[in-house]
């Protein structure tokens, strides 16, 4: 089985100090720890939401009144902020698994080669579990019954052969550095070409070392900001092996969609301009 990777790394959403109306979250037990960030579902929004790159997969059910039946979809890696509008111009998640970006291909047997950034057909990766959790959902009306009933589902669905162990060594190499090694030097410890290791990464979580190096390092970064008192934007320069100040906030409003002051301020409540900041929403 998987390595415990949840003690080492835990990554954050752009809100993550909202109130509980917004996003309703439970832990998961210790057995689908190394697998499963949270389950989740959508609250009362009472404003616009920023998503903003996890390093997860989620796998997202919604309710639809109009037809009266779930639909279910794979929302993969991704690499890009995007705006999530309020539920009256939308249908929101009812209920939600959130893997990290190493453990989803522990419940299929699909390559993800290909499938970053985009929300795909759930059936075509977890057709068995997905038609079980449906079969849950409309069986189980509260969330506290839905988790534990998913967690027995998920159990029984880790059949799926596992990754080998070079991405899972790579994977640990990545969060251990937070973000900063190299796709080379990970292949190098790894005793494969880069070629090979690319492979690795496609196959099993959709993206190359490179980038998911480069988005834990942000969500690395943004949880420094957000949670040490003690923060300073010249050694997180140094920590995380940016070039200079400029280079990291950059980096960071790629990541983010905001500067980091207006990150920091929405983190805390202030959503005054949020909407302008994403006009195209």
């Amino acid at each position: 089985m998987m390595t415990d990777l949840s003690a080492l790394y835990h990554p954050i959403t752009a809100t993550p100090l909202s109130p509980a109306q917004r996003v309703v979250e439970a832990a998961p037990s210790q057995a689908l720890r190394p697998y499963v960030r949270c389950f989740w579902k959508e609250g009362e929004a009472c404003a616009p939401t920023l998503v903003v790159p996890d390093t997860c997969m989620d796998l997202l059910f919604r309710w639809d009144a109009a037809s009266g039946g779930y639909s279910c979809c794979f929302s993969a890696l991704y690499d890009r902020p995007f705006f999530l509008p309020v539920h009256a111009q939308r249908v929101p998640v009812s209920f939600a698994v959130r893997f990290y970006a190493w453990s989803a291909a522990l419940f299929t047997r699909a390559s993800l080669a290909g499938s970053r950034g985009l929300a795909l057909d759930a059936e075509v990766y977890f057709a068995p579990l997905v038609h079980e959790m449906l079969y849950m959902l409309r069986q189980t009306p509260d969330f506290a019954s839905r988790c534990a009933k998913a967690e027995s589902l998920l159990y029984a669905h880790l059949a799926a052969p596992q990754p080998e162990s070079a991405f899972g060594n790579a994977i640990y190499a990545i969060l251990q550095s937070r973000g900063r090694l190299r796709a080379h030097e990970l292949a190098k410890d790894a005793h494969l070409s880069l070629r090979q290791l690319e492979r690795l990464f496609q196959r099993y979580s959709g993206a190359s070392p490179k980038a998911l190096s480069a988005m834990v390092r942000y969500q690395c970064l943004w949880q420094d900001a957000l949670f040490s008192p003690s923060f300073c934007i010249q050694d997180a320069v140094y920590r995380y092996g940016y070039t200079d100040q400029s280079h990291l906030l950059r980096q960071f409003r790629a990541y983010h969609g905001l500067p980091l002051g207006r990150a920091l301020a929405l983190a805390h409540g202030n959503v005054a301009f949020l909407q302008d900041a994403f006009p195209q929403a």
